[in-house]
């Protein structure tokens, strides 16, 4: 109240409040009343914002259901050994990961800010530039995204807006249906993936503000359907395409939701963590926290920390992609090197990456453009889409062939092996395609507030500096990181397909030069993906979102 009363005096008063302001506004070169309308702005939007969180958590509690405190057994004694570093015991932030109402807070936080560039999308201007829903979304929610997942882990699902009505819902609405076991696949996720992708390019969803507002709300509206009428996280784990992409993207995170102690595990009687318990529900994923391996089908959501009665649950280091590494059975996945709609999904989202990078290339961009007949323009950017991601697919599909043969094995086990072994370069390549939107274009966010602040809510947060959303200049420094990034992406999957070839046979020799042998098609693929993503990053880029 403080905030909006005061804040409101001093934004719409007629005049200057404070007769210093009035004195010393010549000598300072600015308006006096425009100053006050400014500093009222600031005390009502970001001094409101800080309020807004726990005022979501005291609500949240206040609606939550009351919980009878449940008496544990004597903690387990064993050796003294070094306690592993752990997210959820930081100060502050481990309070927060650990908080079931804390999360939600924070998917309402961003479902409110999703809600602001829905509100923007549908009623403000159609130039996308000038458009919250036009920059926010594509520039610096991505490429935010894509740094915070590779640095920190899955936290876009983490804080996922979509599945914040549906977390609140379920207080009163309990799902009664399982998802059906026919469709406990990746096939849905990996076509919706691959719509998504060629629906991007196709119908230019960067520079329609109507259509990504269309798009968020039938996500939410979709997710939010699913998972009151299925039980776990059904709409995260089989359909989402952003769910797949941001655990993928986590696999070369050095951070991973698992247990710190085994011994404990064994001698738990309930698994809170995948069934639920007093403390709160379980895994949506159904993922048993000591057989699970990785990032993958993990949205990060912490149920499992919070309902765990041990408290030996948390966020750990881990080396990134070693995951990759093992054929082992894991929890839910099961053999992934049996699981072709795994290695679909894989392969999608790793031509994708080259193929959404290398159109928005100056050479394609130009070469797609002589394809375009005005009335089928959708049409055949899908088509050239749909070309491209094959063109891209082909090499793999022949080296993992001539790979199956020489090897011996099945080609449904190869293919599934390469896709694994080359996800290394696939991240490299939307981790430096995103985050070269996000530096480039990071001033571009702050210009469509203010005009959005101007025209829905008449608060003045300064002029809006378009020139900020134009002819954005790349710094020196960014090529040589991007391709830094590349040259690791490179060196991390020929030594995960170096690996898997030198294993021992059968018969327990390993045979001189046969090693190099089985290596080479898998080398030279990723050699040629990392040639042709070298070669993307070279090119003058389409500056997607920002004004001509």
């Amino acid at each position: 109240m403080a905030n909006t009363l005061v804040a409101a005096i001093l934004a719409f008063a007629p005049g200057a409040i404070y007769g210093v302001y009035r004195d010393t506004a010549p000598a300072m070169g600015v308006d006096a009343l425009v100053d006050q309308q400014r500093a009222a702005a600031i005390m009502w939007l970001p001094g409101s914002l800080l309020y807004l969180v726990p005022a979501v958590v005291i609500i949240v509690h206040a609606l939550s259901r009351k919980r009878p405190r449940v008496a544990l057994s004597l903690p387990v004694v064993g050796q003294a050994r070094r306690a592993p570093w752990d997210a959820t015991r930081v100060p502050v932030l481990g309070a927060l990961l650990r908080s079931a109402n804390g999360r939600l807070a924070v998917r309402f936080v961003m479902l409110g800010l999703a809600a602001l560039v829905v509100l923007d999308g549908l009623l403000g201007p159609r130039d996308a530039a000038t458009n919250i829903a036009g920059t926010w979304p594509w520039t610096h929610w991505r490429g935010a995204a894509a740094v915070g997942m590779v640095v920190a882990g899955n936290l876009a699902c983490l804080g996922c807006p979509l599945i914040a009505p549906r977390t609140l819902l379920r207080r009163w609405i309990t799902p009664t249906r399982r998802w059906p076991s026919w469709l406990r696949t990746k096939w849905i996720a990996a076509v919706a993936v691959l719509a998504w992708l060629v629906a991007y390019e196709a119908f230019g969803w960067w520079d329609s503000p109507l259509l990504t507002a269309g798009l968020i709300i039938g996500l939410l509206l979709v997710a939010t359907v699913v998972d009151l009428l299925f039980e776990g996280a059904a709409f995260c784990q089989w359909m989402c395409p952003i769910g797949q992409w941001n655990m993928v993207m986590s696999v070369a995170s050095p951070t991973q939701v698992t247990i710190r102690d085994p011994q404990v595990c064994e001698r738990c009687t309930t698994q809170d963590c995948l069934r639920g318990g007093p403390q709160g529900p379980g895994c949506g994923t159904s993922l048993f926290l000591p057989r699970k391996v990785g990032a993958l089908d993990c949205t990060a959501c912490m149920d499992c920390v919070t309902a765990c009665p041990h408290d030996n649950a948390g966020v750990l280091l881990k080396v990134p992609f070693m995951e990759l590494q093992s054929e082992a059975s894991r929890s839910v996945i099961g053999r992934w090197i049996e699981r072709p709609d795994l290695a679909a999904l894989l392969l999608v989202l790793e031509c994708g990456a080259l193929v959404n990078a290398a159109l928005m290339t100056e050479p394609l961009v130009a070469w797609v453009g002589s394809w375009q007949p005005l009335p089928w323009r959708a049409a055949t950017v899908a088509l050239i889409t749909l070309l491209a991601m094959v063109a891209v697919a082909v090499p793999v599909l022949v080296a993992a062939r001539v790979g199956a043969w020489m090897r011996r094995e099945a080609f449904v086990h190869r293919l599934a092996r390469m896709a694994f072994d080359l996800l290394p370069i696939g991240t490299g390549m939307w981790l430096v395609h995103f985050g070269f939107h996000l530096v480039t274009g990071l001033s571009s966010a702050l210009p469509p507030l203010q005009r959005a602040a101007r025209d829905g809510a008449a608060l003045d947060l300064g002029e809006p500096a378009w020139a900020a959303n134009c002819c954005a200049q790349v710094p020196q420094w960014l090529l040589p990181v991007m391709l830094c990034v590349l040259a690791l992406a490179l060196l991390v999957s020929l030594q995960l397909a170096w690996n898997r070839a030198s294993r021992v046979e059968a018969s327990g020799v390993q045979r001189s030069g046969r090693v190099l042998v089985r290596w080479l098609p898998d080398a030279l693929v990723a050699l040629g993906w990392w040639a042709l993503a070298a070669w993307i990053v070279l090119q003058p880029m389409q500056m997607r979102g920002l004004l001509s």
